[in-house]
């Protein structure tokens, strides 16, 4: 979106079609970090994609979610919330990134990056599946193909991200 232009001028497509382009970044995120070159378990390098990874799929997670602290909501778009995880894992995602806690150091959590990239893959994909037509292209020329494709498990780097905790 140009950056002149209040955000208030949009039409409502051209909301939907920016939030979509918003989506994209956060999924490339996603990607990026869950398939970055291997590092040495427990060094500072793993620790960061490990945690911006969990950073990016706690803020989808919202998304999908329908978080009512979110900006924007699935069902910004017409779609009912959607539960991607089982369990307490999106429970934990906001504990451990969202908060300082004495037990983010003593009480160290297993994370398993492919199940939760799955998982997402499976909720984002199930999502744009009930986004109306007219929302593709995105404002950046995006459509519902790519997206799919940035989430394809055949597409998608070899996995790098092995389980580990932080």
């Amino acid at each position: 979106m140009e950056s002149n232009k209040s955000f208030e001028m949009y039409s409502i497509k051209e909301r939907d079609k920016h939030w979509l382009d918003v989506l994209w970044y956060e999924i490339g995120m996603l990607r990026g970090t869950f398939s970055h070159p291997p590092c040495r378990s427990g060094s500072l390098d793993k620790n960061l994609y490990l945690e911006c990874f969990l950073l990016h799929a706690r803020n989808l997670s919202a998304f999908l979610y329908d978080d009512p602290n979110g900006d924007f909501r699935c069902s910004d778009f017409g779609v009912q919330k959607l539960q991607v995880f089982t369990g307490d894992t999106y429970d934990k995602l906001c504990k451990h990134l969202s908060h300082i806690s004495a037990e983010r150091r003593s009480k160290k959590v297993i994370w398993y990056p492919d199940k939760i990239f799955q998982a997402l893959s499976e909720g984002i994909i199930n999502f744009l599946d009930q986004v109306d037509n007219s929302s593709f292209p995105t404002l950046e020329g995006h459509t519902r193909d790519d997206f799919k494709t940035l989430l394809s498990t055949q597409d998608r780097m070899r996995i790098r991200l092995d389980e580990d905790s932080i």
